[in-house]
């Protein structure tokens, strides 16, 4: 059973490339990596960890470590074994006010200690493998809008075309200020 994956690509590096004023070419190396944590049953464990191990064809680390759950489980099952005993003592004494509050602790200890014990089975029964798996880094290529706002800019051409158009009407009003020159040059845009 997975309890957790988490999936992500990491950026590992990017280009831009202009290819023209208004657009740019974006080359980026992503490099996919997965964490995964699984339940996998005790006796299943080492097959497990075998097949995920041949999947891969390098693995840079492998850790394993065992937890011994025995004493905290003998533990539990005394404590639980103590409580039941008095409970069924408490049962066979007279009840007070005093006796029935000490009585109900007890048996949410009792619970308290039952459901430890389960989740130590569970520990048991099943072992946990967390997973961090790599691939290589995959090239991406895309040609996307410039959105640096100073490379958009008219051609000299353009610019010069507008110059003399601008200086030209100046210069007709410059003579003559009472009358309208703008039909005499006309520019094509």
């Amino acid at each position: 059973m997975l309890t957790l994956e988490n999936m992500e690509s990491v950026e590992q590096g990017r280009k831009e490339l202009r290819l023209s004023s208004d657009s740019v070419l974006v080359i980026t190396a992503v490099a996919p990596r997965a964490d995964i944590v699984a339940r996998v049953p005790s006796q299943n464990l080492e097959t497990f960890l075998y097949a995920i191990a041949d999947l891969g064809y390098f693995t840079n680390n492998s850790h394993y470590q065992v937890d011994d759950k025995s004493l905290p489980y003998l533990e539990n099952a005394l404590k639980q074994k103590n409580r039941t005993e008095r409970l069924i003592q408490d049962k066979q004494t007279a009840k007070s006010k005093t006796t029935t509050l000490q009585t109900i602790a007890l048996k949410d200890e009792a619970i308290e200690q039952q459901i430890s014990n389960t989740a130590i089975d569970a520990d048991v029964n099943y072992s946990t493998v967390s997973l961090t798996l790599y691939q290589n880094a995959l090239i991406q290529r895309e040609t996307v809008a410039n959105t640096y706002l100073d490379t958009y800019d008219l051609s000299f051409w353009k610019r010069f075309g507008y110059a003399f158009e601008n200086g030209w009407d100046y210069f007709l009003n410059f003579l003559s200020p009472s009358q309208t020159y703008g039909c005499l040059f006309v520019w094509a845009y």
